[in-house]
C-alpha cells in the first residue's frame, strides 16, 4: 500500500546508512546559482515525479549564501521526495568538484537485497540522462562519481574535470569496484570495444549493468 505524503513528511528525512547513491558529473556555462534553479526545475522532465521538500528558491538563495562564505564547502543538501511509484525520500546532494563542474548525487535508504529499488534507481539513472546528457554517471552503495577517479584530493579541484576520467582502464577493473552499474557518454569510449553487454541510452549513453555482470561472472565460475 502506498504511504500518504503527510505521513512520510512527519517522518525523520533519511537515516542512518547504508546509502544506495545514484550519481552524475554535470558540467555547466553559467552563473552557478542560475545553473542550480534551472538544475532543479528541468527534474520534472525525468520519468519519476521528484519534488522538493521546500521552495525552490529557497535552496537558490541558500546555495548564494553559501558561495559568499569562504569557510563553506560548496555544496548544498536537498532533500526531496520521488515516486517509484511509491513515495520514497532522497537527499540530493549539489556538490562544485571543479570549475563549471557539479556532482550530484541522489541518497537513498538501502538494505540489501532489494531489487524494487535498485530497479528504479537504474530507471532513474537512465531517466537522467535523457535529460541532462551528463557524460558520466554510476550507482553504488556508498559510492559516487568521484571513485571513478581513484585518488583522495579535495574538491573543487580541476583534477576532477569529467574530460580526465580514464573509462577504459574503469572498465578494465570493472570487477574490483564496488559499483553496481555506470554510464558514459560513447565519446569518452567507443562501446564497439567493450567486453561486457551493455545498453544504448537515447543517442550516445552507454550503460553498463556491472551487478549483473558480476553476478554471471560468480555462476560460470561454479
Amino acid at each position: 500500500m502506498v504511504r500518504k505524503f503527510n505521513e512520510i513528511l512527519n517522518e525523520r528525512w533519511i537515516k542512518e546508512g547504508p546509502f544506495l547513491e545514484v550519481s552524475f558529473i554535470l558540467e555547466f556555462n553559467q552563473r552557478i546559482d542560475i545553473f542550480l534553479k534551472e538544475f532543479l526545475s528541468s527534474l520534472s522532465k525525468t520519468k519519476f515525479k521528484i519534488q522538493l521538500k521546500d521552495d525552490l528558491n529557497k535552496y537558490v538563495v541558500d546555495f548564494k549564501k553559501i558561495q559568499l562564505d569562504e569557510q563553506l564547502d560548496k555544496k548544498i543538501e536537498i532533500p526531496l521526495f520521488i515516486n517509484f511509484p511509491e513515495i520514497t525520500k532522497s537527499l540530493l546532494f549539489f556538490n562544485i568538484i571543479a570549475e563549471k563542474t557539479v556532482m550530484i548525487d541522489f541518497c537513498f535508504e538501502y538494505h540489501e537485497p532489494n531489487p524494487y529499488m535498485l530497479k528504479h534507481c537504474y530507471e532513474l539513472l537512465k531517466s537522467l540522462y535523457n535529460v541532462f546528457n551528463f557524460k558520466f554517471g554510476v550507482i553504488g552503495i556508498e559510492v559516487d562519481c568521484l571513485f571513478a577517479y581513484n585518488c583522495n584530493k579535495e574538491y573543487p579541484n580541476e583534477f576532477y574535470n569529467v574530460n580526465n576520467l580514464n573509462i577504459k582502464n574503469l572498465l578494465n577493473n570493472i570487477m574490483t569496484h564496488y559499483f553496481y552499474a555506470i554510464i558514459f557518454d560513447s565519446s569518452m569510449h567507443n562501446p564497439q570495444k567493450l567486453e561486457y553487454p551493455f545498453e544504448i541510452i537515447g543517442k550516445k549513453g552507454i550503460f553498463v549493468d556491472v551487478l549483473k555482470i558480476k553476478e554471471l561472472y560468480k555462476k560460470n565460475k561454479k
